[in-house]
């Protein structure tokens, strides 16, 4: 039997106190439940102002295939230094960004050290694109990504966003902690109203 494929998701915090990531939530949710045990997904929460090493020694320490990033405003900085210096000490795992930051700059970072970005919703195509990596298949035909080819950034077409309440809430499927002293973010919409 094939070992799962293992992947660390990696939201880099603005906050002064780690809050619960509900992207990294929802994303891991969907993953686990559409793969099963073909993969093991695991969530690391850190502050953006870390030093890029630090984040990048706890990624590195899970030996991930795949390094899932959350990027926003506030940590794409950031992120991009993790990304840079898991690359350099894991030159053969893959690198993934999403989040606000990451669809309207999809082809600018689709190079270096990041392989594939997702734009919209994640969920879905993020599990598929895990799905191509177990069956040995690149990013190609999954909507919604970009990704980094050797003539340039290749743009799939856009992803529907589909039906929200077709997802679980990883709150109550009990991924994510509810309790006294958890920071929780509840989403009340999804996208950019100015797109």
């Amino acid at each position: 039997m094939r070992r799962p494929l293992r992947v660390t998701l990696v939201e880099l915090s603005s906050t002064p106190r780690l809050r619960t990531s509900l992207a990294l939530g929802c994303i891991l949710i969907h993953a686990e439940r559409t793969l099963g045990h073909a993969v093991r997904v695991g969530g690391l929460e850190r502050r953006a102002v870390e030093a890029p090493e630090s984040v990048s020694a706890a990624v590195v320490s899970a030996a991930p295939d795949v390094v899932g990033f959350s990027t926003a405003l506030w940590n794409i900085s950031a992120v991009l230094a993790a990304a840079a210096s898991v690359k350099k000490a894991l030159p053969g795992v893959r690198i993934v960004m999403g989040g606000p930051e990451a669809g309207p700059r999809a082809v600018e970072l689709a190079a270096g050290p990041v392989d594939v970005v997702v734009r919209g919703a994640g969920e879905v195509p993020f599990a598929q694109l895990l799905a191509h990596y177990l069956r040995g298949a690149g990013p190609e035909d999954v909507l919604g990504l970009t990704f980094a080819a050797p003539g340039g950034a290749v743009a799939n077409a856009d992803r529907p966003l589909g039906d929200l309440g077709d997802l679980e809430s990883p709150y109550l499927a009990g991924t994510l902690a509810v309790g006294s002293g958890v920071d929780l973010t509840l989403e009340t919409g999804r996208g950019c109203p100015l797109d």
